[in-house]
């Protein structure tokens, strides 16, 4: 039932326990990753880990559709685990942590990284073989990886396009939920891993350029997400299987305080400036004014109240 599915998909978490009480976590992305481990042990490790895991599940579980999920799980719960180690490495440098520094040799790193994904790809379509429903999951959870190195690559190589970048940028945008300030950072974390001080103004240029771009096509998105949909049944969700959700809880803080930042400067704008002060709508009245237009308005019912002008209003009716 939806309890066993449910059941065998939290699976995962104990899997990335596993991963992150070994050295995987601390070695992925570190320098030893870039220059020492050339045969990319570090990826292999990830995947040794994954098959330990479900060759226990494979004599455990006598249902197929039991498996398949579990596998599914594990396929997703690992390329969010690596884009968000890549992730939270560029966050240590922005906060500037101790022993946290940027990739030595960029190029390499991207070089690496490409390494990997086959690493990953190798076990996966092994996996598929065995299991030929899970092509498409393999298929759509290897893009957005792939996706994310190759903007990697183009920000590293200062010979290719800015027409290229935004055209990836646009790709990388729908994966990430359609939401402009997530795609803006995780292509400003890109940068800061990979491109050189000169080449960063350009950088950003772009994608300040690119945001009503960004804004448009997230609002298709989700016009056609509302054409689409259909009403489910409640279900509850599980953390770091879903890109969007990761990068979502990854840059929370960081756009909220951003938000913040730019209110603040906002409001401090309004104050410097005089030509934006709000202005009274009434001027202040004197005693001796307010005085005299007491007795304008005392003469001009003394003359509403005498005969004479009942008389004449009388004639007129």
């Amino acid at each position: 039932g939806n309890d066993a599915v449910f059941a065998v998909e939290r699976s995962q978490i104990f899997v990335i326990k596993s991963i992150h009480s070994s050295t995987i976590r601390d070695d992925l992305f570190s320098l030893d990753w870039e220059k020492c481990f050339v045969y990319n042990e570090v990826a292999l490790s990830i995947v040794k880990t994954m098959e330990d895991f479900l060759r226990d599940f494979r004599d455990y579980l006598s249902s197929d559709f039991l498996y398949c999920k579990v596998v599914t799980t594990l396929i997703q719960a690992v390329i969010c685990f690596y884009i968000r180690s890549l992730v939270q490495k560029a966050d240590n440098i922005r906060r500037r942590k101790r022993k946290a520094v940027g990739f030595q040799n960029p190029r390499q790193a991207v070089m690496r990284m490409m390494y990997d994904i086959e690493v990953f790809e190798t076990h996966f379509s092994s996996l598929v073989n065995e299991i030929p429903a899970l092509s498409q999951v393999v298929e759509r959870e290897l893009s957005a990886l792939v996706i994310v190195y190759e903007c990697l690559n183009v920000i590293v190589d200062d010979r290719s396009s800015i027409a290229t970048l935004e055209d990836l940028i646009l790709v990388l945008h729908k994966r990430t939920g359609a939401n402009a300030s997530v795609t803006r950072c995780l292509i400003e974390d890109l940068w800061l891993l990979g491109s050189s001080q000169r080449s960063r103004k350009p950088l950003n240029e772009t994608i300040l350029f690119m945001q009503n771009e960004l804004q448009l096509l997230s609002e298709k998105i989700k016009e056609g997400e509302k054409l689409l949909s259909v009403p489910k049944q409640k279900k509850e969700t599980l953390p770091c299987l879903q890109l969007r959700e990761v990068l979502a809880e990854l840059y929370e803080i960081r756009i909220t305080h951003e938000r913040t930042i730019q209110c603040g400067t906002c409001v401090r704008m309004v104050k410097n400036n005089p030509k934006l002060k709000a202005k009274p709508k009434f001027e202040p009245v004197s005693l001796a004014k307010l005085s005299s237009l007491k007795c304008e308005l005392r003469k001009e019912e003394d003359v509403i109240k005498s005969p004479t002008s009942v008389v004449n209003s009388g004639s007129k009716l």
